[in-house]
C-alpha cells in the first residue's frame, strides 16, 4: 500500500515555502533480500544477519589503517583492480568481490582471511558463522527438493 508523503520546508531568508509530495516507502522494503525475519523477545521482528549486513558493519567499523591494509592486500593479490580500490569503501570492495565470485557461495575463506589480515577476528568469525548457516540452509533445501 503506497502512502503519500508530504514535506514542507520554509526558507526564512526568502520567506518561501517549498512543498515536496512523493510516495513514501513502507518500512518492510528496507529489509535486504538475503535477510530473514526472526521473532525476538516480546514477539518483535528481528532481522537475522546477512552477508550485506556483515559488509556494512565491516565498512563502518574498520579504521583508516585497516582499510588501507585491506586495499593493499586486495591490490597486491590482484583480486580487484588497484585503480578502483582507492575509490571504494570496504562495503563496495566486498560487493565487487562477491560479484566476481571470489566471496561466499558457502565458503567464507577469503573474507575470513582478509579480516584476519587486518586484525579483525570478530568479523572473520562472524563470516564463518553466516557461511555455515547458509550451507545448512542449502542442504535443507536440497533435501526437501529430493522428497
Amino acid at each position: 500500500m503506497a502512502m503519500l508523503q508530504i514535506i514542507s520546508l520554509v526558507n526564512s531568508a526568502n520567506n518561501k515555502i517549498v512543498i515536496f509530495v512523493g510516495r513514501a516507502r513502507s518500512r518492510e522494503t528496507s529489509v535486504g533480500p538475503r535477510a530473514k525475519r526472526l521473532k525476538g523477545r516480546k514477539g518483535q521482528d528481528v532481522e537475522e544477519a546477512s552477508r550485506d549486513d556483515v559488509y556494512l558493519r565491516i565498512s563502518q567499523n574498520l579504521d583508516d589503517s585497516q582499510v588501507r591494509d585491506l586495499r593493499n592486500y586486495l591490490g597486491s593479490k590482484e583480486l580487484l583492480p588497484v585503480r578502483d580500490l582507492q575509490r571504494m569503501d570496504p562495503h563496495q570492495m566486498c560487493n565487487k568481490l562477491e560479484q566476481r565470485g571470489e566471496l561466499w557461495k558457502g565458503d567464507p575463506s577469503l573474507l575470513e582471511r582478509l579480516m584476519r589480515k587486518v586484525g579483525r577476528d570478530d568479523f572473520a568469525d562472524e563470516a564463518k558463522g553466516i557461511a555455515a548457516k547458509e550451507m545448512e540452509d542449502l542442504s535443507d533445501s536440497a533435501e526437501s527438493s529430493d522428497d
